[in-house]
């Protein structure tokens, strides 16, 4: 069932991930003994466990990727992502490097 829904690398990386979590902490495989979906809970905690990976690795390309997601800012083009614009300096260094 959990191989329907979430797909057989997922579930099959998951259980990977599980066992070598319970050989290390006899809790993990407590916990997972108590659900009612053992499998999908196994997904949802690889799934957290890669997003917190993700987003200590780099802070800034895990925000910029989930307000992309969330359309809050727009996609990068090919484009404007191989080229980011020159930082404009501020008015008032402008205004004193012209006096």
């Amino acid at each position: 069932m959990a191989t329907k829904e979430h797909g057989e690398e997922t579930v099959k990386a998951a259980m990977e991930w599980g066992m070598q979590r319970a050989q290390q902490s006899p809790g993990f495989a407590a916990e997972y003994m108590r659900q009612r979906h053992p499998i999908d809970w196994a997904v949802s905690q690889h799934k957290e466990q890669i997003e917190l990976q993700e987003m200590r690795a780099d802070k800034a390309a895990y925000i910029r990727k989930h307000a992309t997601a969330l359309g809050l800012i727009p996609q990068a083009t090919p484009q404007s992502a191989s080229a980011p614009a020159a930082p404009q300096p501020h008015a008032s260094a402008r205004t004193r490097s012209a006096s």
